[in-house]
This record gives C-alpha cells, sequence and structure tokens, in this order.
C-alpha cells in the first residue's frame, strides 16, 4: 500500500508539471484544430514582441503572440506620457479560430474598464492575414471598440492586424526561371526542326535510312568543323605548311628507285 501511495503521489505531481507546463508558455490551440489552426500559429513561437500606436497617437500597444516567460499578460496598453500599463488581454484567456488565409486570436481577461463597457475585462483580438512572402509582418491598431450605453451587450474590445505567411494555407506561387524558359523554347524548337525535317526528307525528298535525318551530311562533318574551329581560335602557332619540291631524300631514292618496266613493254 505504501509503494501504490508513493506511486499516486508521484504520478499525481508529475501530470500536475506538465499541466503546468503546458499553460505557462506557448502559443493559443484550439482543441479540434480546424483548418490546421495550431500548426499555422506555432510559427509565431519565436517571434519578438509586436508594437504599434493608434491613430490619435496616444495609446502604445504590444503584443507576444505566444508566451515564452511567466508573464500572463499577452496585451500591453499603455498611454502617452503615463508609466501606467493596462492588461489588455491574457494568455490563460486566449482562444485562436481561422480560415484558408487568415487566424483570429483573442486575449479576453484583461483589466476591467474603469468607467465604460460596463467595466468588463479588457479583450483584444488579433487578426493575422496571410502574406506569402513575410515572415516577420507588421502590427497595427485597427478599431478600438467602446460603449457607455449600459443597455447594450455589444462587447468592448481593441482590434489588431498583423500580416504574415503562418495564416496562409498554400504557399506562395511558383514562377519559372529565364533560363528554363530559354530551355523548354529550345527544346521546342529542336524538336520541330527535327520532326519537319524528317517528314521533308522521307516523303518530299525520298530519302532512306540516316539520309532522313535533316541536313544529315552537316551533322556528320560537324565534329570536323568543331575541330578546325578549335585550331582556327585556339592554337597560337602558325600552321606548318607541306613544301612544294620533294625533300632532297625523296629525291635520291627517286633517282634510285628501278626503271618501271611496264613502260618498256610494246604497245
Amino acid at each position: 500500500m505504501a509503494d501504490l501511495g508513493s506511486i499516486y503521489i508521484f504520478v499525481t505531481i508529475f501530470c500536475s508539471c506538465v499541466f503546468v507546463m503546458v499553460n505557462c508558455g506557448g502559443c493559443p490551440h484550439h482543441a479540434n484544430d480546424p483548418n490546421n489552426v495550431n500548426d499555422r500559429i506555432d510559427m509565431l513561437k519565436d517571434q519578438r514582441q509586436y508594437s504599434c500606436v493608434d491613430d490619435s497617437n496616444k495609446y502604445s500597444y504590444s503584443i507576444l503572440i505566444c508566451q515564452t516567460g511567466k508573464d500572463p499578460t499577452a496585451v500591453k496598453q499603455a498611454k502617452k506620457g503615463s508609466k501606467r500599463i493596462y492588461n489588455a488581454g491574457t494568455y490563460e484567456s486566449a482562444t485562436i479560430r481561422g480560415g484558408t488565409d487568415w487566424l483570429m486570436v483573442s486575449y479576453g481577461g484583461g483589466e476591467k474598464y474603469q468607467s465604460h463597457c460596463q467595466k468588463a475585462p479588457r479583450k483584444s483580438d488579433l487578426l493575422i492575414i496571410c502574406d506569402p512572402n513575410e515572415s516577420r509582418g507588421t502590427l497595427k491598431v485597427i478599431e478600438e471598440h467602446r460603449t457607455n450605453d449600459t443597455h447594450t451587450t455589444d462587447p468592448c474590445y481593441y482590434l489588431f492586424e498583423l500580416n504574415h505567411k503562418a495564416a496562409c494555407t498554400v504557399g506562395p506561387p511558383k514562377t519559372i526561371s529565364p533560363g528554363s524558359i530559354l530551355l523548354i523554347i529550345f527544346l521546342i524548337v529542336v524538336s520541330v526542326y527535327l520532326v519537319l525535317g524528317f517528314l521533308y526528307q522521307r516523303f518530299v525528298a525520298g530519302a532512306k535510312g540516316f539520309e532522313q535525318i535533316p541536313n544529315f551530311n552537316m551533322w556528320r562533318a560537324f565534329g570536323n568543323l568543331q575541330a578546325d574551329g578549335c585550331n582556327f581560335i585556339c592554337r597560337c602557332a602558325e600552321v606548318r605548311r607541306s613544301p612544294r619540291y620533294k625533300p632532297v631524300e625523296d629525291a635520291l631514292s627517286d633517282d634510285t628507285a628501278p626503271p618501271d618496266d611496264d613502260s618498256l613493254l610494246p604497245m
């Protein structure tokens, strides 16, 4: 019984540690993971903190999309000229959803409003839109929605926008390089040349065998033409020409050679 009790305590502590590790770090995840949002948001886990200011230049905001430390605040709001920082959203209340080219991360559970929005907790929505060529992105404030109407159920929120390739489900379109285009054109021209030339040699000129290859004689002598061109371009020394007169040794051998008996026979 003592061993079972020790095992139970160990398992309980281990599971508690795992639970704390999962909830104290990482990116917001969806339980059912529709549209593969979990893997897409994980692409942002190594990103630094994003910052921006509103249109009035009175408030500044900072967002760390994925939790990397013990700070539970995901979205922070600061007023210019003041050291006060407001909690505008926490990781604990974060939710995520998405489509084919967008992700929406909502951080709730922020600091409560003091005089409006029925003193509800602050909430921040981060809309990540697809930008296939952007690996960092730029954060900007889209809207700060709040109201003093105590009879409305319309929630107050901060809406931010970030462009990043993590929101994309399809990568950037692949383009063909200029070299590939030239190679394709070359292969097409060669194919048309061979096919049309073969048909002409076969049915018009009546050629047979290798003669059906267009310009067969030229291609057969192509190697010799290359050698002549290389000899003309690459060799600097003057080519030695054979003399027009016979060497002395050849002349002497001609004089000492026996006469041709055929010339002495009667015709």
